[in-house]
């Protein structure tokens, strides 16, 4: 992604990610954050933070939800 952005002269994007492709952003972000001027989380989850209590005991209980 670096590559393609120094190819095309862009500087400081503004990156939206979508469900898996938010991980693609954040991980670019989290490894160049000079080249981002923002970015965009749709339907996604943070990868570059420790999760709260809250997120943490949602996401054990969520596959539960999914079978009732």
């Amino acid at each position: 992604m670096l590559n393609i952005l120094d190819v095309l002269g862009i500087d400081k994007p503004i990156l939206i990610g979508q469900s898996a492709g938010t991980f693609v952003i954040q991980e670019f972000v989290f490894r160049h954050p000079e080249r981002a001027e923002a970015i965009i989380v749709i339907d996604g989850t943070r990868i570059t933070e420790k999760l709260s209590i809250f997120e943490s005991r949602s996401v054990k209980i969520s596959p539960l939800m999914f079978k009732l």
